[in-house]
């Protein structure tokens, strides 16, 4: 290899490196979640054990809803974990929507780690009762 061709390497190999995306390790959980109907809209219940409103991040982008939670941990001051099963994560869903969906009205709520997705109904496929008149 001649002394060019090694210093475009170095270079090439400097700026991929320069380039690259910093990731954290940490685990990212596939929360258990329930969807429900309702007659004016469907309601998505997950669990996040350790996510508050502050690490929580609901993005709708077109027709995809994605559901993010950070959860940390911390150890009581004075304890030192002899086992544990739960680590600090990311927790992670998504979903398609349809277009009975009225995306101007989802609401999100959470309380002790169960977030609740609330995705009304467009008024076209709401069901209505029809009077009928007599003639």
């Amino acid at each position: 290899m001649t002394m060019e061709n090694k210093e475009v390497q170095k270079a090439q190999t400097q700026a991929v490196e320069g380039n690259a995306e910093r990731m954290e390790r940490r685990p990212v959980y596939l929360p258990a979640t329930d969807v429900y109907e309702r007659d004016d809209a469907l309601v998505v219940v997950a669990d996040m054990p350790g996510v508050t409103e502050k690490d929580i991040e609901i993005n709708l982008d077109n027709d995809v809803l994605t559901l993010t939670g950070r959860a940390e941990f911390a150890e009581p001051a004075g304890f030192d974990a002899l086992y544990g099963e739960f680590e600090a994560g990311q927790y992670e869903r998504v979903f398609t929507l349809s277009e009975d969906v009225d995306r101007e009205g989802i609401k999100a709520t959470i309380k002790n780690g169960v977030l609740r997705v609330t995705l009304p109904k467009s008024e076209k496929v709401k069901p209505r009762k029809i009077t009928v008149q007599a003639e």
